[in-house]
């Protein structure tokens, strides 16, 4: 029928899976910054560093490794005993290679010896890209 005067049904784009796939996306980044949040303890007061560099990119093989002041080593809030810490960061250079990114989170008050422990374990394994997190600014 040409030039009636009903209606038309004029061809649309169906929306809906848009819609959900943009609330899926949005849960998704919702969860991984709260994924990212929860890595660190809450008790740890980083030392500042007003002239350090600001990490732009992040390595996705990067590991977080807190050191507490009773000198406890914690990977994702789990307390590991040396032995352990050292399997785990020896089967990560095993996977990922000697440049896997280690991290490391330690408390103001933390006493040197037992961040170098962690140094020197991570050495021991051949990982030699070491970073320490501070606070650029309060």
């Amino acid at each position: 029928m040409a030039g009636g005067g009903g209606s038309e049904d004029l061809p649309g784009v169906n929306m809906t899976a848009m819609i959900d796939i943009i609330f899926m996306l949005v849960i998704f980044f919702i969860l991984t910054v709260k994924m990212e949040e929860g890595l660190m303890s809450e008790g740890i007061m980083l030392a500042m560093a007003p002239h350090g560099n600001e990490i732009k990119n992040k390595d996705p093989r990067e590991i977080l490794v807190e050191v507490d002041p009773q000198g406890k080593i914690r990977i994702n809030r789990t307390v590991l005993s040396t032995n352990t810490f050292t399997r785990v960061i020896a089967k990560a250079v095993s996977e990922y290679r000697a440049d896997t990114p280690v991290v490391i989170v330690a408390d103001a008050k933390v006493q040197h010896k037992y961040v170098r422990k962690v140094m020197d374990i991570c050495s021991s394994v051949g990982i030699w890209k070491l970073k320490f997190m501070a606070l650029k600014e309060k």
